[in-house]
């Protein structure tokens, strides 16, 4: 049978918009809900997170970063050139940098989704019926594209590498891994399952050629780091200040961590996380059936981001590991749909869909309305952030300053 009689590798337009228009509205109604009854605004929800980080790097281009911010080296500069782009496309400040930041979120998280359908259907006939998953199921995906985050960037990135690898396009393939990589850091990490696809179907040093190019995207950043910046070690390095972790054991911070009182009692965190850490490792033993090697990479593709983001110390790994291991997904619907396709396609998903979007946006609501106060509370350099949405200044905080006088 021809890929043409199985329909694989089809495309619907109309469901692509469908998908895309859902998972908008999905992000629009989650940030609506999450600064519902409170001061804030839209334009105020992008410095939250680690969003004021990223309009500082935007503001600082075409020339990021600079001496007088070495606490901002260890962001990627990937998501504030997008910011700074976008802020080039709307003269006389139609949008301040918040708008700019929360509508690229959007825009991106949005576009996931019929990535995500094109790549799926290079697996099944019916790839409407996992897109719909991946847009709705987990509930750290809606909130990551309603704030100002990197991750649905990364995400976008990582999808369209994916599926330029499946279609043996090794400039476009190495083009988005070399983007992905500048986004999200450990996006870098996903050539190592993909060149150990390449070397087991012998694809030939050109395809091995262009997945270095993430790689060697991160060391020119680290080299103009270097001279921008003179006295700079490394990402890692710069990373400290926010987060001193340190390399443990696979999985001991969250067994460590199980217990933890530091868990929140009002959003259901704990569950989550350690839902999705069954999830994957389920995914991971499912992909590695025989007689199925399309599988065995996506099976090391969830293992590789798993892997790396389990084996961080301390309780901040274990209580972000939902949005740190994000990039496991796509992978892990693609390995369940293989098995549970045949029995939830049509209408068993999209009740599913619709229960998990309705659940989703409630737990979303709650992460953003309860994350708000909190950090606003706990860093009072974010009122200066949100008076300045207009300016296009960077002006660089001192975070070891900040740390030493905080009582």
């Amino acid at each position: 049978m021809t890929v043409a009689e199985t329909g694989i590798g089809r495309v619907d337009r109309r469901q692509l918009w469908l998908l895309f228009g859902l998972g908008l509205a999905l992000e629009v109604a989650t940030s609506w809900l999450g600064i519902r009854g409170s001061a804030e605004t839209l334009s105020s929800l992008g410095v939250y997170f680690d969003g004021h980080l990223y309009l500082e790097i935007a503001r600082s281009f075409p020339l990021p970063y600079a001496p007088e911010g070495p606490d901002y080296l260890g962001q990627a500069p990937g998501y504030p050139a997008v910011l700074y782009l976008a802020r080039i496309l709307t003269p006389d400040a139609y949008l301040d940098w918040g708008l700019l930041a929360v509508g690229c979120s959007w825009i991106a998280g949005a576009l996931c989704g019929p990535a995500f359908y094109r790549l799926a259907s290079l697996f099944t006939a019916a790839p409407l019926w996992p897109s719909l998953l991946f847009i709705t199921a987990n509930p750290r995906w809606v909130p990551l594209s309603a704030a100002a985050h990197p991750e649905p960037l990364a995400m976008l990135f990582c999808i369209l590498g994916l599926s330029a690898f499946l279609r043996e396009s090794w400039p476009r393939c190495g083009l988005w891994f070399s983007l992905a990589a500048l986004t999200r850091f450990p996006s870098v990490l996903l050539v190592v399952p993909l060149g150990l696809y390449a070397l087991y179907e012998r694809r030939g040093v050109r395809a091995l050629a262009w997945l270095a190019t993430p790689a060697l995207s991160l060391v020119a950043l680290h080299v103009y780091l270097r001279w921008r910046v003179p006295d700079f070690l490394s990402v890692f390095d710069s990373h400290q200040v926010f987060w001193n972790t340190e390399w443990t054991l696979p999985f001991r911070a969250l067994i460590e961590s199980s217990g933890s009182a530091l868990w929140s009692p009002f959003y259901p965190d704990a569950a989550i996380t350690y839902a999705f850490v069954a999830i994957y490792l389920i995914a991971i033993a499912l992909g590695l059936r025989p007689n199925a090697q399309r599988h065995w990479l996506l099976s090391g593709w969830v293992a590789t981001i798993v892997l790396f983001h389990a084996s961080l110390s301390q309780i901040h790994g274990a209580i972000d590991f939902t949005r740190l291991a994000i990039l496991a997904w796509p992978a892990a619907v693609l390995i369940f749909w293989h098995w549970i396709g045949r029995h939830m396609a049509g209408a068993p998903t999209a009740f599913a869909c619709a229960v998990m979007a309705i659940y989703g946006i409630g737990i979303s609501r709650m992460l953003i309305s309860s994350a708000i106060p909190w950090q606003f509370q706990a860093q009072p350099f974010l009122e200066q952030a949100r008076a300045r949405l207009n300016s296009d200044e960077p002006h660089w905080v001192d975070f070891q300053v900040l740390a030493a006088l905080r009582p």
